[in-house]
């Protein structure tokens, strides 16, 4: 069984990162804040009673709670900020509860008008930092302590600065406030694993990788450079060639920068669009929805005509599969059947033990037997990386009575380890079964992917997108 974990305000920047990570080794719970804009300004809807997160504890059993300094640009009333604290203070006087705190001293803010500034220690966000400072005073908090962080450019709360630099093409200038003397910021990354690490720790950790030189100016002259490059380097490229970097840069911006390289392919990261994202959530000129249609619908030129004749319906790995096994079916004018179910929603994705994750998904995969005894299935999946989910879905569709299984996955073989932080650490089917093998290891009659060339085709339709754990090995090599 794993541990739980409550990430309070999951729905800002950094926390939500740290949520995304820390997910690989528990069970997260968001506890995310719903808001309303007034006047041009974000403020928290929740009225905190000072038992809201303890009885949420009390339901879930989690042992340990995460929560950031963002959650102090959006409270605006010495009431709420009141509740904040009794939040925490209660909290912290259940048995077993372990508290985990980020404090950001000069968080990146983007206002209204297109300006990008620091919130300095004396504004009204540095007085109520040291208001929760002061009220954790005394408690066995794990406190990690930094300058200013950044984070993915596409985050819910539309307050990300690299979102506003890089999307700046065709709009009028970006005015960044110059911040004083030298500045450092880290990566959500960095931050989220340091905490992650700490986890069940108590004590004070400042984390530092040095000043910028230049201050907030000179990192987003430099971050814009990073990134025009990149793309320019994406769209220039050929389809199967290596990329062996994104930039080359003068040696003082080389260590502020490495990781802006991983956010970069973070926000450009095909799993995003084939996996993570909303169908209704968009994908330049179109929808996700639409995008994986049209990948299942060009999934049909890789299976066999004499094969088709032969099967009986398409049948979708829920959640994942059910818009493409849509598009493919439709391609193939076959029927579509759900004859795979889920017990909820819960994804496996970020789980990093095969164990783990197989015996997760046996206990909440389902199939109808009535649907599949004797019949000949085409089942699709948006992806193989470990092959757990699959290895389970055949196993069920075998006890079934299914005659004939083939699998069609409407991504390329994943073929190589994402050292960008968008996978966890794992071991990938690819490396100890080959893909002419792979009928055999899941015991169906054959796998079909999507081609390299119509995945590079669909997915690059709206500008460069990182595919590095499915095409060309260099594109995927660590960048110093």
């Amino acid at each position: 069984m794993r541990e739980k974990v409550l990430i309070f305000g999951a729905n800002f920047p950094v926390a939500s990162r740290i949520a995304d990570l820390v997910r690989r080794e528990f069970d997260v719970i968001p506890y995310d804040f719903s808001a309303v804009r007034e006047s041009g300004q974000v403020e928290i809807a929740t009225e905190f009673t000072g038992d809201l997160l303890s009885s949420t504890l009390t339901c879930i059993d989690a042992r340990y709670v995460v929560f950031t300094s963002e959650s102090l640009l959006y409270i605006h009333s010495k009431a709420l900020l009141s509740g904040f604290l009794s939040e925490l203070q209660v909290c912290k006087r259940m048995a077993g509860i372990h508290l985990a705190y980020v404090e950001i001293a000069e968080p990146i803010v983007v206002e209204a008008g297109r300006i990008i500034r620091l919130l300095e220690g004396d504004s009204a966000y540095g007085k109520r930092l040291a208001v929760l400072r002061d009220a954790l005073t005394g408690m066995a908090v794990s406190l990690l302590q930094v300058q200013s962080v950044y984070s993915p450019e596409n985050d819910l709360w539309s307050q990300n600065f690299l979102h506003l630099l890089f999307g700046a093409k065709g709009c009028k200038p970006v005015e960044i406030v110059e911040s004083s003397g030298d500045w450092e910021a880290l990566s959500a990354d960095v931050v989220a694993q340091t905490l992650v690490s700490s986890l069940g720790r108590v004590g004070t950790q400042k984390l530092s990788h040095g000043p910028y030189p230049g201050g907030l100016k000179a990192f987003c002259a430099a971050a814009t450079a990073n990134f025009m490059q990149w793309s320019d380097r994406q769209m220039a490229r050929h389809p199967h060639a290596d990329a062996n970097g994104l930039s080359t840069l003068p040696q003082k911006r080389e260590f502020i920068l490495t990781g802006l390289h991983a956010v970069t392919r973070q926000a450009h990261c095909a799993v995003n669009y084939i996996y993570r994202w909303a169908p209704e959530d968009a994908f330049g000129s179109r929808t996700i929805e639409q995008f994986r249609f049209g990948l299942g619908k060009a999934l049909a030129r890789s299976i066999p005509r004499d094969v088709v004749g032969g099967v009986d319906m398409i049948v979708p790995v829920p959640e994942t599969g059910k818009i493409y096994a849509q598009g493919l079916a439709a391609a193939l004018g076959l029927p579509y059947l759900e004859a795979i179910y889920k017990a909820d929603s819960k994804r496996s994705f970020d789980i990093e033990s095969f164990d783990v994750r197989r015996e997760f998904l046996f206990s909440r995969l389902s199939v109808v037997p009535g649907l599949l005894m004797g019949k000949s299935v085409i089942v699709v999946d948006e992806a193989i990386f470990t092959g757990a989910t699959l290895k389970v879905v055949s196993h069920l569709l075998r006890q079934a009575g299914a005659q004939c299984v083939y699998f069609a996955i409407p991504s390329p073989e994943a073929r190589y380890e994402c050292n960008f932080n968008m996978q966890p650490k794992r071991n990938l089917l690819s490396a100890y079964v080959r893909k002419e093998d792979l009928w055999s290891y899941f015991n169906v009659q054959a796998v079909y992917f999507q081609d390299d060339v119509t995945f590079i085709h669909s997915t690059e339709q709206d500008g460069p997108q990182c595919m590095a754990c499915f095409i060309a090995r260099g594109s995927n090599e660590k960048l110093s």
